[in-house]
């Protein structure tokens, strides 16, 4: 009963820590669509520094960021699968 208990705990953080990275990343991925809006709006301004390639290369990496999320989103199911299993 002591396992049982213990491997349920275990599983339960498992999914509040999937969770929890799940709600990192979303908050990452929206303080760079937030910061690439803002960079948009500067360049179309003619504000000085602000390049194209500044946006270019904050879209690539936007879009490489939110390639991310299935697995964030896997990783979620993932726990949650693991502690319906062990309940």
């Amino acid at each position: 009963v002591v396992k049982a208990a213990s491997a349920v705990n275990e599983a339960k953080d498992g999914v509040k820590q999937a969770n929890k990275d799940y709600k990192d990343y979303k908050k990452e991925r929206d303080g760079l669509e937030g910061t690439l809006a803002q960079l948009e709006s500067e360049y179309e301004s003619g504000a000085a520094g602000v390049t194209y390639t500044d946006i270019i290369e904050l879209r690539d990496l936007l879009d490489d960021v939110k390639d991310d999320e299935d697995w964030y989103i896997a990783g979620v199911t993932l726990a949650t699968a693991n502690l319906g299993l062990i309940n």
